[in-house]
């Protein structure tokens, strides 16, 4: 899995994983997801080879403050997909 701050060419793939997991209302438009993007102090994409699992955006202050979770080995994602 690789994390690191969203570029550009990542706006499209990242806003369909968005529609997929239920805020199409909020990221519907291509041209209001690449503003959203544009005005975010932090974003961070979670990629798991070419497909997008995990987003996030921030508006701050500048106080940064960050916690990541290691992400769930294979053998966690399987036992708690049983």
């Amino acid at each position: 899995m690789e994390l690191r701050a969203i570029s550009p060419e990542d706006y499209e793939a990242v806003r369909q994983f968005l529609v997929e997991v239920g805020w199409r209302q909020r990221v519907g438009s291509s041209e209001r997801f690449c503003i959203m993007m544009q005005n975010s102090d932090l974003t961070a994409v979670a990629w798991d080879a070419s497909r997008v699992v995990g987003f996030a955006r921030a508006l701050c202050d500048g106080a940064i403050s960050r916690w990541w979770p290691s992400p769930p080995s294979d053998a966690e994602r399987a036992s708690d997909a049983s």
